[in-house]
């Protein structure tokens, strides 16, 4: 089973990974994206009768992108990159659709011990897509490679207050950051979708992309295509939000008319 959802490009539409894998999910149902191509009726008798089904594809067509297009959990260029990273990496934090901080992410519980220190605690049983159990290492890691000036991130600016030597695992789960001047910003930014958690020696493409989100990278050529398929975890490894509904999904960018 295959859909199209095309988005015009309004200058400023932003994806968020909710409204994003909520789409992919929804394309097992085939509702309103059978517009697309016609080949199904749209009103609710005709979605009624549908059961929903496990796997297939998903494609989904991004404007904008270019030969420059790129992969990494922490940067952005285009829509297009923005799309591929929300399929991988997830936040500590999350927005709800109301944009309300939420701690629905990998982070159990984020608190502000005081005007110069944060102390993250992490949730346990999450598995990154090499099968390496998320842990708070790799919040470290994360974050310093975020605020790193010489890595041009899109965090750098609104974390730095973070001091990379206060950055410190207190234990497997638990993260404290003890800042280098006071800020009451630090969750709000851990929630920003390009603030993405990767694990200790992450790279970006073309070297691995493994995050915790629920689509592994599988190919990609800049300013054509991705191509990503569902995460299954081993036995012992959990996905926060279960199983996503499709096989895989495509990410292509549209050709000129």
């Amino acid at each position: 089973m295959s859909e199209t959802l095309r988005t015009q490009n309004d200058g400023g539409r932003v994806f968020t990974r909710r409204s994003l894998l909520a789409a992919a999910g929804g394309a097992a149902l085939a509702g309103p994206l059978t517009a697309c191509n016609g080949s199904q009726p749209t009103g609710s008798s005709g979605a009624a009768a549908r059961t929903p089904r496990r796997g297939g594809s998903f494609r989904l067509a991004v404007t904008g992108g270019s030969s420059a297009d790129l992969m990494d959990a922490q940067a952005i260029v285009s829509k297009p990159d923005q799309a591929r990273l929300m399929t991988a990496f997830e936040t500590l934090l999350e927005y709800d659709e109301n944009f309300v901080l939420r701690e629905t992410g990998l982070a159990e519980r984020v608190t502000q011990d005081s005007p110069t220190q944060w102390t993250i605690e992490l949730r346990r049983g999450i598995e990154f897509q090499n099968g390496k159990t998320f842990e708070a290492e790799d919040v470290v890691y994360s974050l310093r490679r975020i605020i790193e000036p010489q890595n041009g991130l899109s965090g750098a600016a609104g974390l730095s207050a973070l001091d990379p030597a206060g950055i410190r695992a207190v234990d497997r789960y638990v993260v404290r950051l003890s800042l280098a001047r006071p800020s009451a910003a630090i969750a709000d930014e851990l929630a920003q979708y390009y603030n993405g958690m990767v694990p200790v020696g992450y790279r970006r493409w073309p070297a691995p992309q493994h995050g915790t989100g629920g689509y592994v990278l599988r190919s990609f050529t800049p300013g054509q295509q991705s191509v990503h398929e569902r995460f299954a975890p081993t036995a012992g490894g959990l996905r926060r939000r279960g199983s996503t509904a499709s096989r895989s999904s495509t990410f292509r960018r549209p050709r000129p008319r």
